[in-house]
């Protein structure tokens, strides 16, 4: 059975599925993870260029899983946006690197990242049997 409702009114045509309706915070919680993160990428881009000479090709390396998890961030959320589940999970998986990394760097304020999954997770959880 499709998760998603068909319109079968015109005889001898076949239907395409017709996406599911989701809430309007849903989205808007979305849009608003695209955005941030985003602006993230812009910001660690911008700050590639400042960074000193002598830094070690690790410093580099976390760097570049930060800008992955960023990236991971994005689509996850342009997932959940079609009715994914799939970007619940890479939600999941990028907030808990994006922790490990920040813990591993000092910066504990990366924690805040489980607020954010955890409203995720309150506006998916309503519509969560329309997910496929």
């Amino acid at each position: 059975m499709s998760p998603y409702n068909t319109n079968n009114s015109s005889p001898g045509r076949t239907s395409s599925p017709v996406p599911p309706t989701l809430s309007g915070w849903l989205m808007a919680w979305c849009l608003f993870y695209i955005v941030v993160n985003v602006f993230s990428l812009w910001r660690t881009f911008g700050l590639l260029g400042d960074l000193p000479d002598d830094l070690s090709t690790l410093t580099y390396m976390l760097i570049a899983v930060l800008i992955a998890v960023s990236i991971g961030a994005i689509a996850g959320a342009g997932l959940l946006m079609l009715a994914r589940k799939m970007g619940l999970y890479i939600l999941i998986a990028v907030t808990v690197v994006g922790i490990v990394i920040n813990l591993w760097i000092g910066e504990y304020k990366g924690l805040l990242s489980l607020v954010g999954l955890a409203i995720t997770w309150l506006l998916v959880h309503k519509d969560w049997s329309q997910f496929r």
